[in-house]
């Protein structure tokens, strides 16, 4: 059934409900047609249905909408995941410039103690080495 189109059967204006009420409902309880479609100024303003058919197009909309929304809240974990894993490779590198930070600290130190020490300043060793 295609609730979007409609057959001139389905179509009743709005005169015609008025006066024919009974016969119009009767066709469409009894599946005769499977909506009415009453027309206002020769153009289509309400639809009437089967309660039981409303009810299950109504059933079908909230499962779609609920199944929508749960592929949205996967979508936005997996974002999230993504996310935290690339922070923690942002973490990770951080601590590894620390680190490296810190070696590099302790090197600088180790070399101003040699540059301090006496025997660096007289040593003819060095400077013969780089001639």
């Amino acid at each position: 059934m295609n609730y979007l189109q409609y057959t001139s059967k389905e179509m009743v204006s709005a005169t015609q409900l008025i006066r024919k009420s009974k016969s119009v409902f009767n066709s469409v309880s009894s599946g005769e047609i499977d909506k009415a479609v009453i027309l206002r100024d020769g153009k289509p303003s309400f639809i009437l249905l089967d309660f039981e058919k409303y009810e299950l197009l109504m059933n079908e909309y909230v499962k779609m909408k609920e199944e929508k929304r749960e592929q949205i809240e996967k979508k936005e974990v997996k974002k999230i995941d993504n996310t935290l894993k690339k922070d923690s490779k942002v973490t990770n590198k951080v601590e590894i410039v620390k680190e490296n930070s810190i070696i590099n600290n302790e090197e600088n130190e180790n070399l101003e103690e040699y540059k301090n020490n006496e025997e660096y300043e007289d040593s003819d060793i060095l400077k013969d080495f780089w001639k």
